[in-house]
């Protein structure tokens, strides 16, 4: 998930589609590039798989709560991939990073959720959208979630997880 969809929270809570809401612990939480991982003991789900980014032009879909629920999956299409000067907002964020501008219909709520390839793979994460309310939202590929995945099987401790911007 994005660290600023946590920050502030010490306990939170992870709900799968059709599951009753299970309390977890931030483990992993970097405000600079606004990553979190969240474990859940006894969470009985496989997890998602991390795929290559995408490319221009290619289909995708975003999940998330928007405006806290219920559950949505939302079609969505690359429309550009690259490096991005991301502006720091209440100490998180700031600094460049590979994303992806997304044609997406993506509302507050949503962040942390996964961009996913047609496969079902995970190719990134949303962190924003569009202030002007076009459906163009913003995600990180997974040039930068690899690095986060690769030691998340390890991560046990809780952390603390920053304080909650105004």
């Amino acid at each position: 998930t994005n660290a600023h969809v946590v920050a502030g929270v010490e306990q939170p809570l992870v709900e799968l589609p059709g599951r009753p809401a299970q309390e977890g612990r931030v483990v992993y939480f970097d405000p600079v590039a606004d990553l979190a991982v969240v474990a859940v003991d006894g969470l009985d789900a496989d997890p998602l798989t991390l795929a290559p980014s995408l490319e221009t032009g290619d289909p995708a879909a975003v999940q998330g709560y928007p405006h806290g629920g219920p559950f949505t999956s939302t079609g969505a299409e690359v429309l550009d991939v690259g490096p991005a000067r991301i502006p720091e907002s209440g100490g998180i964020g700031g600094g460049e990073r590979e994303i992806y501008a997304l044609a997406a219909s993506v509302r507050p709520g949503s962040s942390g959720g996964p961009v996913l390839s047609t496969g079902g793979d995970v190719v990134g994460v949303i962190f924003g959208r569009s202030e002007g309310g076009d459906d163009l939202a913003y995600g990180v590929t997974t040039t930068e979630l690899t690095p986060v995945v690769a030691q998340a099987p390890e991560l046990e401790a809780a952390v603390t997880p920053g304080a909650c911007a105004d």
